[in-house]
């Protein structure tokens, strides 16, 4: 009985697969110009289910201090030499120039 409804399932899928195949064929192809999409952000309100005001500081601000400003990042440069422990040029073709533009 169990075999009997696998079998009967599957050819049922396997026959609708292949009409919808062929409907596929008859189904013009929709082209949409990416600029024309139009992207709406909703804002969605969260609950916390308590009053967050209560456990903030006077005058809290979330976004203070959020502008970036390129000069204050202090840039580390790494001095260490890495030793790969074997010649790269051994697996390198002769004529092989890692400075090359690509054609």
């Amino acid at each position: 009985m169990k075999k009997t409804k696998i079998f009967a399932a599957t050819a049922l899928m396997t026959l609708f697969g292949f009409s919808h195949m062929e409907a596929m064929n008859d189904i013009e192809v929709l082209k949409v110009d990416i600029n024309e999409i139009v992207y709406v952000e909703e804002e969605e309100e969260i609950d916390l289910g308590f009053n967050h005001h209560q456990y903030l500081p006077v005058g809290f601000n979330a976004y203070e201090g959020m502008a970036l400003d390129l000069n204050t990042i202090e840039y580390i440069e790494c001095d260490e030499e890495i030793i790969l422990d074997f010649n790269a040029e051994d697996y390198l073709p002769s004529d092989f120039d890692p400075y090359a533009r690509p054609i």
